[in-house]
């Protein structure tokens, strides 16, 4: 369940605003595609899972037929080959690029592959090369960069949007809450609090609604995080789609982080009944399963979601599922066809694949300084508490336990409250076998359980 969360975390905290119900602002399209990820080569063939007749079918809309999923993609397809040929008819327009460019980060949003990334990345940098340095899409890169977890260049960004002659308030405020998304994610919570609540006070809209409310949900205030949860959700009308997916998304781990697993059932199967088929609300629901022990439903599930998607974190699910029920030969197989894929994943986009990289290689990995090298880059990207949670166990499992003290305690230091933090605190003061760290790790323990019944499991 650990690794799950953490992994999970990581894509909540690079999308701490629900999607928008269409792009918020013009973007670029390019003709070239993207240069697929590496095939990892020899990758050793699995036992096939079961089918995916076990997956829960979600409870439907009472009034309409949910979206789905694969239909929503093929819209954005349509919508994305339109926009193509319009950049091909105007290839001196930035501007147009720049539209394409949102399209395929929202289409990686949706379909969660890398090389959706990577054409967006290509059409911006088509666009700048249009508009030289004086213009630009330069929220959509700064977009693109706060998901793949770029953050200096997100700074840079923000500080070159500063120096041109904004006019428009709607720019200014986008400018403000990007600089409290950047404090954010670095660590810096009272500057992120500052700016989020400001943005909140000056546009009560849904994105600045979920931004507040992550920060209350990771700093510990669960009320007012689902309280501004449903706010945003009632803004949106039935049959929204994915960004009522999302809303219903959050509401669902919030829940899970506190042991609530029926409860985050529910939430996820209300995601589903907006945009079905969606494979992000499906592993949620795989995860459930795992966790209620019905652990052939789950594997199922994966079955259908890895076949989707070839995410490695689902093939690291299905190897601890294997594991626990004492089958550690079927299991090799997925840690190790999972590890090739993270290797050509820290080729390719090194910031954004050192999280999930670093989940595999601190439950399954054998080298405990590569797994110190992966925490230590991560934490140097991203240096906040869920990266110091992380750089803990990693110096933990590497037997440095003075690091690891330093490490965790910079994470309690900060206003982030988790069931995670406390349950990472324990482990690091248990290493120890002083009768001060013995009574330390107790008192974590004690405050992890108090937010999840299942923190220790």
């Amino acid at each position: 369940m650990k690794r799950s969360l953490a992994a999970l975390s990581l894509f909540v905290l690079s999308c701490s605003a629900p999607p928008a119900s269409r792009p918020a602002r013009p973007t670029d399209l390019a003709s070239t595609p993207a240069r697929p990820l590496a095939a990892a080569k020899s990758l050793p063939t699995a036992k096939p899972l079961p089918t995916a007749k076990s997956l829960p079918t979600a409870k439907p809309l009472p009034t309409a037929t949910p979206l789905q999923h694969a239909d929503a993609l093929a819209e954005l397809d349509a919508r994305i080959t339109a926009v193509l040929a319009r950049a091909e008819a105007q290839p001196t327009g930035w501007l147009v690029r720049g539209q394409l460019a949102d399209l395929y980060l929202t289409r990686a949003r949706l379909s969660g592959d890398y090389n959706d990334y990577a054409s967006a990345e290509t059409q911006i940098d088509r666009a700048f090369a249009i508009a030289g340095d004086d213009a630009g899409p330069y929220f959509t890169r700064v977009a693109l960069n706060f998901t793949l977890h770029r953050l200096d260049r997100v700074a840079a960004d923000l500080d070159r949007i500063e120096q041109f002659a904004i006019h428009r308030d709607t720019d200014r405020r986008a400018l403000a809450v990007q600089r409290a998304d950047l404090a954010f994610q670095r660590g810096d919570y009272p500057a992120a609090a500052i700016g989020l609540e400001q943005a909140l006070a000056s546009d009560a809209d849904i994105t600045n609604l979920a931004r507040l409310a992550l920060y209350r949900w990771k700093t510990g205030e669960l009320l007012n995080a689902e309280h501004l949860y449903h706010q945003a959700l009632a803004k949106l009308p039935p049959g929204s789609g994915e960004p009522s997916a999302w809303l219903h998304l959050q509401l669902g781990l919030m829940d899970l982080e506190r042991g609530r697993l029926d409860d985050a059932l529910a939430h996820y199967n209300d995601g589903a009944a907006e945009l079905a088929g969606y494979w992000l609300i499906d592993e949620h629901i795989a995860e459930i399963l795992t966790l209620q022990g019905n652990t052939d439903a789950a594997l199922a599930a994966y079955a259908d979601i890895i076949r989707r998607t070839g995410n490695p974190e689902f093939m690291d699910a299905v190897a601890s599922i294997h594991l626990a029920a004492g089958r550690p030969a079927e299991a090799r197989v997925w840690i190790d066809r999972a590890g090739q894929i993270y290797e050509a994943q820290l080729e390719r986009f090194p910031e954004a694949a050192y999280g999930h990289a670093l989940a595999h290689f601190l439950e399954f990995g054998s080298d405990p300084a590569r797994v110190v090298q992966l925490a230590e880059n991560n934490h140097r990207t991203r240096p906040n508490a869920e990266a110091k949670i992380s750089l803990a166990r990693a110096y933990l499992k590497a037997g440095r336990q003075g690091d690891a003290r330093d490490a965790i305690a910079g994470a309690l230091a900060t206003p982030w409250r988790s069931a995670d933090l406390f349950a990472a605190a324990a482990e690091v003061y248990a290493a120890a076998s002083d009768p001060a760290s013995t009574a330390t790790a107790a008192k974590h323990r004690e405050q992890a359980l108090a937010m999840n019944p299942h923190a220790l499991d």
